[in-house]
């Protein structure tokens, strides 16, 4: 395990910060859990383990990673860093990020992540959402949800879109806006906007050729 950690320090440290975790708990924990298990396997760096107490396989690393961090946080909430940080940098840094995890969601299109973003939040610039770590238009009952950072909020929206929209089928514009942003036509048919369509289509006529190759260190790095 000391090994994995070793291999992975950059993703570790960078998921502990987002998910508002001490990395040195963290690594405890991953030491922990790896005794106990008394296994690992290559992708699976937290020893998740299924209904059947067989440890789970990921598609890559980072996304067994990501999970960790999910699950940690629900065995161990009062860990838990809550500071809330508004975004007030960029747009390429939250374009990176897209990129950067839609590496790990590898179901989920780039460019389609890349451009309901875009047209949700006004090319990652309008600061009311970005106040709130928000680039997708999330809401709640109490309105425009919240996130801790930016990193949460961006991760937050491509997971969404893999478990709730491709991961489901709904891969292109047009079946993902059905669900994301439904109006109804005169036949009282449920269709998806068609300004809403108009607006992702535009943007990914910017975003189509952009760079697939994102890293851990280069979002480290930025």
């Amino acid at each position: 395990i000391d090994y994995y950690i070793s291999e992975n320090e950059s993703a570790l440290t960078f998921f502990a910060k987002a998910f508002g975790f001490d990395i040195e708990f963290v690594k405890e924990d991953l030491r922990t859990r790896a005794e106990t298990i008394g296994e690992l396997e290559p992708t699976n760096i937290g020893s998740l383990v299924n209904k059947k107490n067989k440890l789970k396989t990921y598609e890559n690393i980072e996304y067994g990673i990501v999970e960790y961090f999910y699950d940690l946080s629900r065995r161990h909430p009062e860990k838990i860093n809550k500071k809330v940080v508004p975004y007030n940098g960029g747009s390429d840094y939250v374009e990176k990020l897209i990129i950067y995890y839609t590496g790990i969601y590898s179901n989920v299109d780039k460019s389609i992540a890349l451009s309901i973003g875009a047209a949700e939040s006004g090319y990652y610039k309008v600061k009311y959402m970005l106040n709130r770590n928000n680039v997708y238009g999330g809401m709640s009952s109490k309105g425009l949800i919240h996130y801790e950072n930016i990193e949460i909020g961006v991760l937050k929206y491509v997971r969404l879109l893999s478990k709730n929209y491709f991961g489901k089928g709904l891969t292109t514009v047009n079946s993902i806006g059905r669900i994301y942003c439904p109006v109804t036509n005169g036949a009282g048919n449920k269709i998806a906007s068609p300004h809403w369509i108009n607006l992702v289509n535009t943007a990914r006529r910017k975003y189509d050729n952009y760079n697939n190759e994102i890293t851990i260190e280069d979002i480290i790095n930025y």
